[in-house]
């Protein structure tokens, strides 16, 4: 089968080269130069297999305001007059309790396993120099209520067969990682996960690219997607 492939960043390679691997013939489509221009490129290198938390959470209900309205907040969410925007936001505090979150967790350490194995299968078959290496995470907490409610989500998933994880006071963040020696007065302690990895997306997505081609790929840059024809 012939398949076409729009996007080479690192999901788009990743998919390419699986479907290469299976007999396929592939194409890839980017408008960009080259691969991992877009976000692939500007990522933060993490490899988060083990802290997992679904936005869906019962905390959320007290952080909905500061999510909403804070101008630095991670969440961008535009009010429309949608009715299909107003039932998904209904759909998604409905989701916002114990059970469901429980349930995702579960669901997001399973997916995180299987996307580990895989990319450590793809390292053995292809030895792609991504500076890969595993410095563990810290995710940090600036309150103790905060801090006491990762603590729950820790037992969590230890409880479901996850990585080890402990959580740390804000004199061992700064012994971990000395960087954050002159932050910790402003934290109140930190999830740490050893095992947690980090790697150079751009690098990988440069070395997968050059693999497909050398294997018979077409990646075509500089094309912009303009619609699908069925």
């Amino acid at each position: 089968m012939h398949v076409c492939i729009v996007g080479a960043g690192i999901v788009g390679l990743a998919t390419a080269w699986a479907l290469q691997q299976a007999g396929h013939r592939i194409t890839v489509l980017d408008r960009a130069p080259g691969p991992a221009q877009g976000a692939s490129g500007g990522n933060g290198a993490q490899l988060s297999y083990s802290y997992v938390q679904p936005l869906a959470d019962p905390g959320i209900w007290k952080m909905l305001p500061r999510l909403l309205l804070e101008k630095d907040s991670p969440l961008a969410f535009r009010l429309r007059a949608d009715p299909a925007q107003w039932a998904w936001g209904l759909r998604f505090l409905g989701a916002c309790n114990a059970h469901a979150s429980a349930e995702g967790t579960r669901a997001l350490l399973a997916l995180a396993a299987e996307s580990r194995q895989a990319f450590e299968s793809l390292q053995a078959d292809e030895a792609l120099a991504c500076d890969l290496h595993t410095p563990g995470k810290l995710v940090l907490y600036p309150t103790q209520q905060a801090l006491d409610a990762a603590a729950q989500q820790v037992a969590l998933q230890a409880g479901l067969g996850g990585a080890p994880q402990r959580i740390v006071n804000a004199a061992e963040v700064a012994r971990i990682e000395p960087a954050l020696a002159s932050y910790a007065q402003r934290i109140a302690g930190a999830v740490h996960t050893p095992s947690e990895a980090a790697a150079d997306c751009r690098l990988l997505c440069e070395q997968l690219a050059a693999r497909l081609a050398a294997r018979g790929a077409e990646l075509r840059y500089g094309v912009e997607l303009q619609g699908f024809e069925r």
